[in-house]
């Protein structure tokens, strides 16, 4: 399922804790695995339980064995397939107006990232504290373009698709910017989405 339906189901059931998790691209399966977060919602904080099938086995898994960290869980090191996710939210003690919630946080996405144009999301982790963006737009990459994938000019952490980008492009991209990090700023720069193969698998 994906996390917007279950974000919006919460907030019509008067449900809080998950509204700045609405604009997250991806499912309930996806989010447990990269440990997604946005603005004030991290997914560790609301997750009770996972049940997961890992080595050929069912187990269920509380809060503190999924392993949570930095884009991260105990569900990459092994070869899972998540099934079933309970959440634990607050009963709002007033009645929510989720529609105006959720275009609150997406007047947010769409002032400072570029959702107007196709991309994978977030393509770089945090280096530390330093957001990888800042380290991109200091290092004047804003606007960089390989084919028909480009450097996000609103937000340097976003490469976007303007015409025809190809997986090379994007992958192109992304190592030109690694290579500019650790040149500049001797710093490893990680990705956040996943390769699958020779193309990009966006998580």
């Amino acid at each position: 399922v994906s996390l917007n339906k279950v974000v919006l189901r919460a907030h019509e059931h008067n449900l809080e804790g998950m509204v700045d998790a609405f604009g997250i691209p991806g499912s309930v399966g996806g989010a447990i695995y990269m440990n997604a977060s946005a603005y004030f919602f991290e997914t560790s904080k609301v997750v009770t339980s996972v049940l997961a099938i890992i080595n050929g086995r069912i187990s269920l898994f509380n809060n503190k064995d999924c392993q949570f960290g930095y884009r991260s869980s105990i569900f990459q090191k092994n070869k899972a397939i998540i099934l079933q996710v309970e959440y634990t939210l607050k009963k709002s003690e007033t009645k929510l107006n989720h529609k105006k919630l959720v275009e609150s946080v997406m007047q947010k996405r769409l002032s400072s990232q570029p959702l107007d144009k196709p991309s994978a999301g977030s393509v770089f982790k945090k280096c530390g504290d330093i957001p990888a963006g800042k380290l991109i737009d200091d290092l004047g990459l804003k606007g960089y373009t390989i084919g028909g994938a480009k450097i996000s000019e609103k937000h340097a952490n976003f490469i976007v698709n303007i015409g025809n980008a190809t997986s090379k492009d994007v992958l192109t991209l992304i190592n030109l910017i690694k290579e500019k990090v650790k040149e500049k700023y001797n710093l490893h720069i990680e990705t956040e989405i996943k390769y699958l193969s020779n193309g990009v698998l966006f998580l």
